[in-house]
């Protein structure tokens, strides 16, 4: 161990390591049926009639057949007019169309957990003080069972 050094790294060492892990990952559970062994990206956005976002949502096809929903954001004056709704089951369909058959999030309780549920996902976990005085909610939702 005298002979190593602790370093601090560059984002192309952040990309490197990120490889290095997925490499591993897919060489003990590779890559689902159809899928590569890189993540594909689905970002969606709403337009204003002058072309501002005013919702959008960024979520990702993981190798393994799951969905992961990482931002979903409404502008706070067109909110409950279902157009989070409607990003969040667009995502859905794309991700069900190549054969995802889970999807999951992180979602706090300042955020919109009762969304979610509402939306047919399920609480897996919770991380208490996360940030700190908050929680930290885990949902999922199978893509591949019919829902109430």
């Amino acid at each position: 161990m005298e002979n190593l050094k602790l370093r601090r790294s560059a984002r192309k060492d952040s990309e490197r390591i990120e490889n290095l892990v997925n490499e591993l990952n897919f060489k003990l559970v590779p890559p689902a049926d159809g899928f590569g062994d890189e993540e594909e990206t689905i970002c969606k956005k709403i337009l204003d009639k002058d072309g501002n976002i005013i919702a959008g949502c960024v979520a990702y096809i993981y190798p393994w057949g799951c969905l992961f929903v990482d931002d979903l954001w409404v502008d706070e004056k067109y909110r409950r007019q279902e157009l989070g709704s409607h990003l969040l089951q667009t995502v859905e369909d794309i991700a069900i169309n190549r054969g995802c058959y889970l999807s999951v999030l992180g979602t706090g309780d300042f955020q919109a957990k009762p969304f979610y549920l509402k939306h047919g996902y399920t609480l897996s976990g919770t991380v208490h003080d996360h940030p700190r005085g908050h929680e930290d909610y885990e949902l999922f939702k199978r893509l591949d069972e019919k829902q109430p």
